[in-house]
């Protein structure tokens, strides 16, 4: 049940859809930027599809190089930014991906610090310094986005069922298909026996 929730959380988070498929056994997925799209391989355990998810996410976050996200969005004298070398996409995306993973209590570390270690290799310290800026700030994103609709769901249950059974109805009620919805009201006509 962890994982459809932690799954169902990682495809609201996702910039690009995420779909499951076959793949060879040396492949976990993949972020296709041309069909804006995640694709992750179907037979891996529960861990490895978390990883490889998250991992592909921070690719469609970071290295989406589409022509709308690569202008300046209106900010005067910023010139877009360069595509980056692929060793430092991987390294980014698979620290992204160690960082979320264990935060939750996910252990990836023989497979994430050998990758990392393989594509950061004959990097220069500037470049690696660059990156952990990047790297700190999708994490905690990606983070506040997994947690959102448990933490309102357990404020909520706590407001109504009480304080102490708050946790309780945050687990039961932010499970996948449950929706979270942040309305900011411009204008109010009425109100009725509005909750404090």
């Amino acid at each position: 049940k962890q994982f459809d929730f932690f799954m169902e959380a990682l495809k609201r988070s996702s910039p690009v859809p995420i779909s499951f498929e076959a793949m060879p056994a040396s492949t976990y997925g993949y972020f296709s930027q041309g069909r804006q799209r995640i694709a992750i391989r179907e037979d891996m355990s529960e861990i490895q599809t978390v990883s490889a998810a998250i991992h592909e996410i921070a690719h469609a976050k970071l290295h989406n190089l589409q022509p709308e996200k690569a202008q300046d969005h209106g900010e005067a004298g910023k010139a877009p930014e360069k595509p980056k070398d692929r060793r430092t996409e991987e390294v980014e995306a698979e620290s992204v991906s160690f960082a979320v993973c264990a935060y939750y209590g996910i252990a990836t570390d023989e497979n994430s610090f050998g990758y990392i270690a393989a594509w950061s290799k004959d990097k220069d310290l500037p470049e690696l310094k660059a990156s952990l800026e990047t790297i700190s700030k999708t994490s905690a994103e990606l983070i506040d986005d997994i947690d959102l609709v448990r933490k309102w769901a357990a404020r909520i249950g706590g407001r109504y069922m009480g304080r102490d059974r708050a946790e309780e109805y945050g687990a039961r009620n932010g499970v996948p298909g449950e929706l979270l919805v942040k309305l900011t009201p411009t204008n109010v006509v009425s109100a009725v026996d509005v909750a404090s």
